[in-house]
């Protein structure tokens, strides 16, 4: 795309965001998409924060908050900025998603053009975001990123600090300052970065998710039995044995799923995952279709949808979420130095020492298992070509 045409496209977007008061209700995943569990016009809904309460909703009135992608604050310009840019953006990309999975479901991977790609990367990589759970994580780590920076800063760079902002840096205004972190490493105060720019931090690791995506091989996996799905509804799996519920990046994980509609399931696995003949077979026994369905119902934030009278989710073990989003290990570097490396990484769902989640459709990993290969990072710029369209071979789809 040329730079006008995107400078183009930018402008009709501002545009329609200024115009854009329909409602305060944001949806967070499309009512297009949840409207392939509808039957007769509903889907039936479990509400994982009252105790699995099970009711009907239409796909139009599931799955929203209010405000919940508003851009709005005393510092922001509304007419620089519209308030609604976020909610006009996702809502093009729902748009331009439909017939592309439609294409995938009817024909395959092999039979998507580029932009067809362009379009299920894009909503896939902004619905890893755009949820409850990105807006968590983001929250978290700016807050101990934040404190991490704030309360490993020796006396002399806080007294650069008041020096740059023009204020008194004697040994007394130090000390005030010192006292101030010591609350906040304490916990009793907590830094938290503005709603908006939490949004803009997911939108645009969503944007970047797009060369992850594109770059895995794709394979569409069908089931006479039904795939529930969510309000998180593309899970990140690992090749572990052991699945504890925490998330990964998409950068690391050995599978990312995503269900389609109640029969079909997109599978995006890592470029160098291995396979046998068995891991390459697309139709899904009654019992794997199962652990997918523990994967997504995990995989929640608030809400699991089903086909209305499928009764899928009642016999599934959702484990409360974590009260911690995030954890922080601290690794040493040297004796001398006594600097350390801090790793933060999404909390699990459950405790270590408790049985975890089985992992998924046991078969794709066997060739991986026999390889002793695990979850590993990979550049998707060492991939000239989308891997999609010359894997499988046979096409077992």
């Amino acid at each position: 795309m040329s730079r006008r045409a995107i400078e183009e496209e930018l402008e009709a977007l501002f545009k329609a965001s200024r115009s854009n008061v329909r409602t305060r209700k944001h949806h967070l995943v499309p009512a297009s998409y949840l409207r392939r569990w509808t039957k007769d016009g509903q889907l039936f809904v479990t509400d994982l924060s009252e105790s699995k309460k099970l009711y009907s909703s239409a796909a139009e009135t599931a799955a929203r908050v209010t405000d919940f992608y508003a851009i709005r604050d005393e510092q922001i310009d509304e007419e620089e900025l519209p308030p609604m840019l976020m909610e006009t953006m996702l809502a093009k990309i729902e748009g331009s998603v439909v017939t592309p999975i439609d294409k995938l479901i009817e024909v395959g991977p092999e039979g998507l053009s580029m932009e067809d790609v362009q379009a299920i990367c894009r909503f896939v990589g902004f619905q890893i975001q755009r949820g409850r759970h990105g807006r968590e994580l983001l929250t978290e780590l700016s807050s101990e990123s934040a404190k991490l920076f704030l309360t490993s800063m020796s006396d002399q760079s806080i007294r650069k600090m008041l020096q740059k902002r023009g204020q008194p840096s004697g040994a007394a205004d130090i000390a005030q300052v010192r006292d101030a972190l010591n609350v906040l490493n304490d916990g009793t105060i907590k830094v938290r970065a503005p709603k908006a720019m939490l949004i803009w931090l997911a939108a645009d690791m969503g944007e970047k998710a797009w060369s992850f995506l594109a770059t895995r091989r794709w394979m569409v996996c069908h089931s006479g039995t039904e795939f529930v799905t969510c309000d998180e509804p593309v899970a990140l799996v690992s090749a572990s044995l052991r699945q504890d519920g925490a998330r990964r990046g998409i950068g690391l994980s050995s599978a990312i799923v995503f269900p389609l509609d109640p029969h079909h399931l997109l599978v995006m696995f890592h470029p160098e995952m291995p396979f046998d003949e068995i891991g390459m077979m697309a139709d899904l026994l009654p019992d794997e279709t199962e652990e997918i369905n523990s994967v997504l119902a995990w995989n929640a934030s608030r809400w699991i949808f089903e086909r209305a009278e499928s009764h899928r989710v009642q016999n599934l073990w959702v484990p409360p979420q974590p009260e911690e989003k995030i954890v922080l290990t601290r690794t040493p570097l040297s004796e001398e130095s006594h600097a350390e490396l801090a790793h933060f990484r999404s909390a699990p769902r459950v405790h270590p020492l408790l049985p975890g989640l089985k992992r998924p459709v046991d078969r794709w990993f066997a060739e991986a298992d026999r390889q002793h290969f695990l979850d590993v990072p990979y550049n998707p710029e060492n991939y000239q070509e989308v891997l999609i369209y010359d894997w499988p071979p046979g096409r077992p789809w």
